[in-house]
């Protein structure tokens, strides 16, 4: 046994995660394939537990197409929480040949391609959850997270659609206002651009997701004034998350960043 630990902790180093899970799985079901519990999987804390317990019960050959369709999701969630899209969009994938409406892994497998840069592929997805889902938040987000899919694919004319779709039936998204600014700047707009901040922070003065909109779109205009003044009021307003915007002040050559 302790050989076969050691052969495993050789496999981690040189394979890296998913090596490591179909080395762990092998180790655990040649001793006892029946061992571990499903909720050992679908309940775990930590993306790594989730990792080797589900991909253990999966090797089941006699799994309920429902059962199979909670492993996979549990297992492609760990898999995007370690910095493995790839491998969410294949469970995704896999759940989705199995149940080809499942919302999860819909918005779970958009996710994962956002994060491979495959944007198209996510606002495709976007628009199947969308199809399917009803009224309410929950329908407003798809179209949120549709349009900016859209706009990272460069397809601008979408991105507007879907955000005016929300505005329509919610006139205080700030989600949608912000969106709309960053497609202005896309397209060198910054009138528009500032107009679309300027009602996120009408509706909330403090909403610093405004704020980091319109430094942002400063630094990419060389305005260099206006992405200090909005990048301090983040900073001192948002501490637990201003990390990336003190490094954006001192990039900008401010001293003692507060």
């Amino acid at each position: 046994m302790l050989a076969r630990w050691a052969s495993f902790a050789k496999v981690f180093r040189r394979g890296g995660w998913r090596a490591t899970v179909i080395a762990c799985c092998a180790l655990a079901t040649a001793g006892s394939p029946h061992a571990v519990e499903f909720k050992a999987c679908t309940d775990a804390q930590s993306s790594a537990t989730a990792l080797r317990e589900c991909t253990m019960l999966l090797q089941s050959p006699d799994l309920r197409d429902q059962d199979r369709i909670g492993l996979y999701l549990r297992r492609g969630q760990a898999w995007l929480v370690e910095e493995e899209p790839a491998e969410t969009v294949a469970d995704c994938t896999r759940i989705l040949s199995l149940d080809a409406a499942h919302e999860q892994a819909l918005m779970l497998r958009a996710r994962a391609n956002t994060a491979l840069g495959q944007h198209k592929l996510a606002a495709e997805d976007w628009t199947t959850v969308i199809a399917h889902a009803g009224g309410g938040a929950a329908h407003e987000n798809s179209y949120l997270e549709r349009a900016s899919s859209w706009l990272a694919a460069g397809n601008v004319d979408a991105a507007l659609a879907d955000y005016g779709t929300v505005l329509a039936t919610n006139p205080n998204s700030i989600r949608a206002y912000l969106g709309r600014g960053k497609v202005f700047v896309t397209l060198s707009d910054r009138e528009k651009a500032l107009a679309e901040f300027a009602r996120a922070q009408e509706i909330d003065p403090q909403n610093t997701a405004a704020y980091i909109a319109r430094a942002e779109a400063a630094e990419r205009w060389g305005d260099t004034k206006m992405a200090i003044e909005n990048y301090l009021f983040v900073v001192k307003n948002n501490t637990r998350s201003a990390g990336p915007y003190r490094k954006a002040l001192q990039r900008l050559g401010v001293d003692n960043v507060p």
